[in-house]
């Protein structure tokens, strides 16, 4: 049936008693994401982790009721005539969902047929910000994300970490396009393995190796990641390099750049060196000093919405104009690093051309010290999120 699109766990094979401490505990999560604001995946890790005596299908079907729901709360809203801005909608929802009734299965049906915001579960207004593709678009981002590792050349070959997984019964895809990527099943308990503790491996999406490989920095190179995070990209950078040269990865949050800081350890790799910052102020003595910068800006996630798909309804029109506020003053403040004939490759995980190309137009308008040198676009696939970048070259 059609429905099942909606449903990890099929409506056609009834799922039994459920336990009550179960369905609350269901409840409980959608509460938190839906009206709270929390995040799905750490929420969803609270809740099982504060149920240790659930087993593994137990976990499995609140886990999977938790994620369908989120990522199909206005559709499951709709098709029981219910409002989506009430939490006591929330425990009607849950129980069809756990055992639904014919008429609410009958209305998801139709749903395939209905606008693909509708059977998607996307509010209007975000659908307008799509543009052309956005159907195609909605519809991938509620597929499960999957879990892409990258391997660490500075340890180990790609061959030996497949060697190791064959070895070990875990299955796995190559990436068709980066032979240092492997595909796992998003299930797969990664940071329990013995390639993951000893440095082999990377939890990184390939549109994030994507945007590394844009940098292109060359071995000895100065580099600034300037919105570092927990340094995906800056470890992914200093492999590129050979572990040769200086990386300065900056951030706001000292405890992201303390896990970098972990990673860099674990992987060997000597040349990045954490920055903690206040305000883009506290990097004005690197002015005009960088070979590559990386400016992985903040943004709205529209493009990651498989793996927090609560993006959908925490987002909004206010929220966004700041974002986009935000991102044209750090792309103006962080462009003074590059020195002349040096390159910044501004990114973002957006499907939003405000967020995107329009961002780089505007700043390229209002600076004539940059050109463009190339931009692409890597819309959700079944390989990877949804991811923009541009590299601008220093010229004056």
């Amino acid at each position: 049936m059609t429905y099942n699109k909606y449903f990890t766990i099929s409506p056609d094979s009834n799922p039994g008693k459920i336990h009550p401490t179960m369905k609350k505990g269901i409840e409980s999560a959608l509460f938190s994401i839906l009206f709270e604001g929390k995040p799905t995946d750490s929420t969803v890790k609270q809740l099982t982790a504060s149920h240790p005596k659930w087993g593994s299908r137990d976990r499995k079907l609140v886990i999977g009721a938790v994620y369908d729901m989120v990522r199909y709360w206005l559709t499951f809203c709709a098709a029981l005539e219910i409002s989506s801005k009430q939490t006591a909608s929330i425990e009607t929802a849950v129980s069809n969902y756990l055992h639904p009734a014919p008429a609410f299965l009958h209305r998801l049906t139709d749903f395939t047929a209905a606008p693909v915001q509708q059977a998607e579960s996307f509010p209007d207004w975000l659908v307008g910000e799509m543009g052309h593709e956005a159907n195609s678009i909605m519809r991938e981002l509620n597929q499960p994300a999957r879990l892409s590792i990258r391997v660490n050349t500075l340890k180990v070959t790609p061959s030996q970490v497949e060697q190791w997984f064959t070895a070990q019964g875990i299955s796995f895809e190559k990436h068709p396009q980066h032979a240092e990527l492997i595909l796992l099943d998003k299930n797969t308990k990664i940071d329990q393995t013995q390639p993951y503790r000893d440095g082999w491996i990377e939890v990184q999406d390939p549109g994030s190796i994507a945007i590394g490989k844009m940098v292109n920095p060359k071995p000895g190179s100065i580099v600034f990641d300037t919105c570092a995070g927990a340094g995906g990209k800056s470890l992914l950078l200093a492999q590129m390099m050979h572990n040769q040269g200086q990386i300065i990865c900056a951030d706001v949050h000292q405890w992201k750049l303390d896990e970098l800081n972990k990673r860099a350890k674990r992987a060997g790799i000597s040349i990045c060196s954490a920055q903690a910052i206040k305000d883009v102020s506290d990097l004005d003595r690197w002015q005009k000093s960088a070979d590559f910068v990386l400016i992985d800006a903040p943004c709205s996630g529209t493009g990651v919405i498989k793996r927090k798909p609560e993006t959908k309804y925490h987002l909004n029109p206010t929220r966004l104009n700041e974002l986009i506020h935000l991102q044209s003053q750090i792309l103006k403040s962080y462009s003074l690093l590059s020195k002349k004939g040096g390159e910044i490759v501004y990114a973002t995980c957006s499907i939003l051309a405000k967020e995107n190309e329009l961002q780089i137009e505007d700043f390229l308008k209002s600076d004539h010290n940059f050109e463009l040198v190339e931009q692409q676009t890597l819309l959700p696939s079944r390989f990877n999120d949804g991811f923009f970048m541009a590299k601008l070259k220093r010229i004056n």
